[in-house]
């Protein structure tokens, strides 16, 4: 029945076809890749069949050009000024010949790539102590019956739910950047736990220039969710000067429905933004459950695998999706439904006994690598229906699928539950307090040198402050409590078993980490003496400051170490010249005089050797924007590194025609130079604008004779600068004796002629001239025969200048 469907169709093509000589025939068969926000041009051929052809796209297949691209039906040719599709659409194209009475038409699948730019442009996404930028490998595994994997699902496989496309769409869930000044279109939702239903006018591309998960031409049923995050600056690439936002919409309907020209408005079934300096899921509790973007309400952008994340670059979580039914969500999904199975918003890890890189090393597996070890280290959420254990990244057209199908031999029996509450502060919020991770402590011993150290997950980072808050240290041991350390030499007379609680505090905001249980087994020192052989000897290797490397044997070790050697044997020590990377520790001496590497003759009595270390930071210097300016540093480093306490003089020379306008980072103001202390790592950007430089020219126009009243100046203001002008700009006409001004005017010019002058109060960009002065002169019978005009511009933020012209007056 098929066949007879399309049979006479057929027929009717070829017999047109032979009327006209060749059979039509698209002979494009591959195109250029594109890159994401770049141009893009390429022309698509044909022959046979009657010229001119006619070219279109074939909507019903639902495959778009990459957004931003369009065809031109008359040339054939796909261009875009901006491309802003991601990965690989199998782009079906029609061309039509003029045959009569009937046209030929053929068509092909051409496959259109983009390289998609996955970079954030500078942009913060969530603050620092958010849920969604915290490691979770050091968190408790979560044990509720109701949150765990069902058993049915325990053997479905791992599944990278994105790849290289083409498809015949693009694979994944694609986004873009717009600058501050994309213009609005009307963006109507139907809710969301932050935006109440109604229309906003939001940062959206109109049209198919709006990348839509599913393409332009995305078929009704299917999920399209539309991913935009706005810089706060004029441009996508940064540096930004203050928070970006986030904008994410779902809708089922047919894209080419979605948007209504005449009004110039998306219709959209749900959405919201986020403001991406904030911690904010939802404004209230009662908007908890009012609709979201995605089913469980958690931001889909930042969990996406990029491909700019390979190879193992990833520091966030992921998104993962379950066969339904659940029931309900969890922190920090802000909503779903009411079933059964398990809430929306868990959080899965792979478990840590999971060797991936057995079997999936990087060398060879790098992208499918790159998954998981960030499933392991940060996880995945619950974030919507679907199939079990499907992952979702960026569309991409570099993506391998052979590559990425190696996590396809995990399984989610290698998954387990992570209890995240350990670190939620409120229902709505992403923001985290300290979790201090348990930890077994190596058991000391009473004399010795004891060194541990505790780490702690959420907050900031840069702000905890650690406590003993319950039981005692043993003697001797002291808390580093800014690093969360405990160092020290054991008491002689500290045995036995000493337990304490440890808590974590964030200074910036006030919370607390619940107390976690420690304890250290300290055993007495004894030295046994057996007949004639002398008594063994405790030697102890350390360094200045304490836990760095050294080799000793043969071995490597963190410091402190101790040994119990035998008097008079020999052993060989050494260390690293230069160890860490930011702050780092430069090899000075060890304490016995030896060289980096040397042996010992054990001594009679116990002794420790120390290798001392000079702390070094590192100094990162910048200037923006690039060919401004430049930054300098006195003393100079030939690797950026200086030793801790240094005084460094840091300066900023602008280029030709620019302007210094203050240092940011780790020094702030417009005093140049500026001294800076290394006593941490320290980064510093010297900023830098353009400046103003106006010129002004005179023209002579009209009749300049002797009695005249028909002369005429033409008055040009132009900015030569490489920034633009402020404040007003005055133009002052100083005409030579026997010439006398009737008028002067401009467009925009204030002009007073009794004053000779003009003024005007807007700014002039680099490069642009104001609209021209004319100045009507009239000449005196007895004027001079060779005369020097001249005319003034000051203002505007530059120096004045002044331009003349000689006149020689006709009788």
């Amino acid at each position: 029945m098929v066949a007879k469907k399309y049979f006479p169709v057929f027929l009717i093509v070829s017999l047109a076809a032979a009327a006209s000589g060749a059979q039509l025939t698209i002979t494009t068969s591959s195109v250029p890749t594109a890159t994401q926000y770049q141009s893009y041009t390429t022309a698509l051929s044909a022959t046979g069949g009657t010229p001119p052809y006619l070219w279109s796209v074939v909507q019903s297949t639902n495959v778009s050009l990459p957004e931003g691209m369009t065809l031109n039906a008359s040339t054939g040719v796909v261009s875009a000024s901006q491309v802003n599709g991601q990965g690989g659409y199998e782009v079906t194209i029609q061309v039509t010949d003029s045959a009569s009475p009937s046209h030929n038409v053929a068509t092909a699948a051409i496959d259109f790539g983009v390289y998609s730019d996955t970079s954030l442009g500078g942009c913060q996404v969530f603050p620092v102590d958010s849920i969604y930028n915290q490691r979770v490998d050091r968190l408790p595994v979560d044990t509720t019956p109701s949150h765990q994997i069902s058993s049915g699902a325990l053997g479905s496989p791992l599944h990278p739910d994105f790849g290289h496309g083409f498809y015949p769409f693009p694979g994944g869930i694609p986004w873009m950047r717009v600058p501050a000044n994309q213009p609005d279109t009307n963006v109507y939702i139907g809710g969301g736990q932050i935006d109440d239903a109604g229309t906003y006018p939001w940062p959206f591309p109109a049209g198919t220039n709006l990348l839509i998960e599913g393409t332009s031409y995305g078929a009704d049923e299917s999920d399209h969710h539309t991913l935009i995050l706005q810089s706060s600056v004029n441009n996508i690439t940064g540096p930004q000067t203050g928070p970006c936002t986030l904008y994410e919409t779902y809708q089922s309907n047919a894209v080419p429905t979605l948007f209504d020209a005449g009004t110039n408005k998306w219709s959209m079934g749900a959405g919201l933004h986020y403001v991406l300096n904030s911690n904010e899921l939802a404004t209230s509790e009662s908007t908890l459950d009012q609709g979201a973007q995605d089913s469980a309400g958690i931001p889909v952008m930042p969990l996406l695998l990029r491909y700019s994340d390979v190879p193992l670059l990833a520091q966030h979580p992921l998104r993962i999706t379950f066969a339904g039914s659940t029931n309900w969500f969890d922190w920090p999904a802000t909503g779903c439904c009411s079933s059964s199975g398990p809430p929306q918003g868990l959080l899965y890890r792979l478990k840590a006994s999971v060797n991936w890189a057995a079997t999936c090393p990087v060398g060879v597996y790098p992208q499918a690598a790159t998954l998981l070890q960030t499933l392991q280290q940060y996880g995945a959420y619950m974030s919507d229906h679907g199939s079990n254990g499907y992952i979702q990244g960026v569309p991409d057209v570099r993506w391998d699928d052979n590559d990425l199908a190696c996590i396809k031999k995990f399984h989610l029996s290698d998954l387990e539950v992570v209890d995240n509450s350990v670190l939620q502060v409120s229902d709505i919020s992403g923001q985290t307090k300290p979790y201090v991770a348990p930890a077994t402590l190596a058991g000391g011993t009473a004399g010795n040198l004891y060194n541990a150290t505790f780490s702690a997950v959420g907050g900031n980072p840069q702000s905890i402050n650690w406590t003993v808050s319950s039981g005692a240290l043993p003697a001797g041991l002291v808390l580093n409590a800014s690093q969360g350390s405990i160092s020290g030499l054991l008491s002689p007379t500290a045995t036995g078993t000493f337990s304490f609680g440890m808590t974590a505090t964030d200074t910036s905001t006030g919370y607390s980490s619940d107390v976690q249980s420690f304890s250290i087994a300290v055993i007495p020192f004894i030295v046994t003496i057996q007949g004639n052989p002398p008594p063994p000897v405790a030697i102890t290797v350390t360094s200045i400051p304490p836990g760095l490397s050294v080799t000793v044997d043969g071995s490597t070790f963190v410091t402190p170490q101790r040994f119990t050697w035998t008097q008079g044997s020999s052993h060989s020590l050494s260390t690293i010249p230069a160890q860490g990377s930011g702050t780092r520790y430069v090899f000075g001496n060890w304490s016995d005089g030896g060289a980096l590497s040397h042996a010992i003759a054990v001594p009679a009595s116990a002794a420790v050797y120390t290798a001392g270390f000079t702390t070094q930071y590192l100094l990162t210097r910048l200037s923006t924007p690039a060919g401004f300016g430049t930054i300098g540093a006195g003393p100079t480093s030939v690797d950026g590194y200086y030793n801790s306490g240094t005084q460094v003089q840091i300066s900023a020379a602008p280029a030709e025609g620019h302007a210094f306008t203050g240092f940011t980072g780790d020094l702030s103001g417009t005093a140049n130079p500026q001294t800076l202390t290394m006593s941490a790592v320290r980064a510093v950007t010297a900023n830098f604008s353009g400046v103003p430089r106006l010129a002004v020219t005179l023209a002579r126009n009209g009749n300049f004779a002797r009695g005249s009243d028909s002369g005429m100046y033409l008055i040009a203001v132009r900015n030569a600068g490489t920034g633009p002008s402020s404040g007003t700009v005055s133009v002052k006409e100083m005409l030579p004796p026997g010439v006398t001004l009737l008028a002067m005017a401009g467009p925009g010019w204030s002009c007073n002629a009794a004053e000779r002058s003009c003024t005007r109060g807007d700014g002039l960009a680099a490069g642009s001239s104001f609209p021209p002065i004319d100045a009507i002169v009239g000449i005196a019978p007895n004027a001079e025969a060779f005369l020097m005009d001249a005319v003034t511009v000051s203002g505007g933020g530059a120096a004045p200048v002044t331009a003349t012209l000689p006149v020689a007056l006709s009788h």
